[in-house]
């Protein structure tokens, strides 16, 4: 395995913003009451690299140490369900922050009981394996992957680019909404998993993430990267953050918006309802580059997307 797999640094049970305040999800909640949706019912698959940095079993990637799979969370994770899909291991501090954000007492998507956990290098492996990757399907609806691949000496830059297009297969062919994480800081977009075409990026509203064109400019031009930011302190924590409102979103649709039961669909919802409330900054670059070159299409609403899916298919304009 020659990918150079990074985790972002972060306490283990860090202070996060509140970010659930400005993405609308308190407004919603006062506004459906007991019809609000909470996630229960989706199964979710996250991803994580090996928190010890050594190479090989036994991996630290789970929210809480096991030696069993599946195995009952604890704690605030009581009620749910994790899949050990990389084997058993220890608990890292890093999953723990990202799958509370994503789908326990920091998200908004807290119904949530079934976890499908994967080890990042594994992932890439699995995705890289054969003429066509294997399937993800009946692990989880929305994936996040809140960690990046840095080109080495090896893979190359094209590697890479191959893998972001493989994964990008796998979440058309399988039905996958996925949310991946740029770097933080200001630099260049990381060669994974920021570059995919088919899965939500996220970004900082403060900024302070990686902003420039992707490798993946050579499928052709336009492609921006964050879709998303959220006011948060860390990239890691920003991903969860809004595959935790997709999460909210997929236990609103089914079943009763068929239509809508689509990751393009969702994704498209999400992109929608973003708000630029709270950048004022933000600005259309041109038409070939619809985006803001470092906020993307706004900051994530949820109360924005719930009212989008609700008002139902809408007849397109000629104009």
């Amino acid at each position: 395995m020659s990918v150079l797999v990074a985790v972002f640094v972060m306490a283990a049970r860090c202070a996060v913003a509140e970010w659930r305040a400005d993405a609308g999800f308190y407004f919603l909640s006062a506004e459906l009451g007991a019809a609000m949706p909470t996630g229960a019912g989706i199964p979710v698959f996250q991803c994580e690299a090996d928190a010890d940095g050594v190479s090989g079993a036994p991996y630290v990637y789970l929210p809480q140490t096991s030696a069993l799979t599946p195995f009952a969370g604890t704690a605030h994770y009581s009620g749910k369900t994790f899949h050990a899909l990389g084997g058993t291991g220890s608990g890292s501090g890093h999953a723990d922050s990202v799958c509370n954000t994503f789908c326990a007492v920091a998200s908004i998507s807290a119904g949530v009981t079934d976890v499908f956990m994967h080890e990042a290098e594994q992932f890439y492996d699995a995705v890289n394996s054969g003429l066509t990757p294997p399937s993800f399907i009946g692990y989880g609806s929305v994936q996040n992957h809140s960690w990046i691949g840095l080109a080495d000496n090896a893979p190359t830059a094209a590697d890479f680019r191959d893998t972001v297009r493989r994964y990008d297969f796998v979440l058309e062919r399988d039905g996958l909404l996925g949310v991946v994480a740029l770097n933080n800081g200001i630099g260049a977009v990381p060669h994974l998993m920021a570059p995919s075409y088919n899965a939500i990026c996220a970004g900082l509203r403060s900024g302070s993430h990686s902003i420039s064109g992707t490798l993946s400019d050579q499928d052709g031009p336009g492609r921006m990267k964050p879709d998303l930011v959220v006011d948060q302190p860390y990239t890691s924590l920003a991903a969860p953050s809004i595959a935790s409102a997709a999460t909210l979103l997929y236990d609103a649709l089914r079943p009763a918006f068929p239509a809508a039961d689509h990751p393009q669909v969702v994704k498209a919802i999400l992109l929608a309802g973003a708000s630029k409330t709270n950048l004022p900054a933000w600005q259309r670059q041109t038409n070939a580059k619809p985006y803001d070159n470092v906020f993307g299409a706004g900051e994530l609403n949820i109360l924005n997307a719930h009212h989008i899916l609700v008002k139902g298919q809408q007849a397109s304009s000629a104009s």
